[in-house]
């Protein structure tokens, strides 16, 4: 009965202490396979993923999201968040910065602004990038971005749709287009 009881301690001793160390070196393993998947994003092409901000409150001519717009806001974070975003481009609009700004929170990325006037200029620095990047524009300029990406025409977006995402992969030597719509929930 002694032996048995002080094996059992001693079982429990050997979990006791390994178990902590088994909970490190699994926790450095997934922090070394995490930075192995930033490296193989950082060495890739871009990934562009264009989309036009979420619903406004009204016409005016810098408008908050409406409560519609901040819902789609959280659908486009829950469906993004888990891809190794590296930048975030937006208008300097408060619609278009609120579009992006809770993907932009939880991955602790800054908001980079960039001129609608200069699409063509603002194209060509988002070829000459790597890994996966975000930008929220306006129903008139996410079409002529994405045109310029893939050096042919895409069609517009009328004023009421909110729903259209363009993921272009291989943008640097290849584009390939994909369009997707999306709900105003998750």
């Amino acid at each position: 009965m002694f032996i048995k009881g002080y094996l059992s301690l001693c079982f429990l001793c050997v979990i006791v202490l390994t178990t902590p160390l088994l909970a490190q070196n699994q926790m450095v393993q997934q922090n070394q396979e995490t930075a192995q998947k930033k490296e193989i994003v950082q060495n890739q092409e871009p990934t562009i993923i264009l989309f036009r901000h979420a619903e406004k409150m009204d016409a005016s001519r810098d408008p908050d999201l409406s409560t519609t717009g901040i819902e789609r806001s959280k659908t486009l974070y829950n469906m993004l968040k888990d891809l190794a975003i590296t930048e975030i481009y937006s208008t300097s609009y408060k619609r278009t910065m609120q579009t992006v700004q809770p993907i932009a929170d939880s991955l602790g990325i800054s908001i980079t602004s960039y001129d609608p006037q200069d699409l063509t200029g603002f194209a060509q620095i988002l070829k000459e990038k790597s890994g996966v990047i975000l930008v929220s524009g306006h129903s008139n300029t996410t079409p002529k971005v994405t045109s310029l990406l893939l050096d042919s025409e895409v069609a517009s977006i009328n004023e009421d749709e909110y729903d259209n995402l363009f993921i272009i992969t291989s943008a640097a030597t290849n584009p390939v287009l994909t369009k997707l719509r999306y709900p105003s929930f998750y």
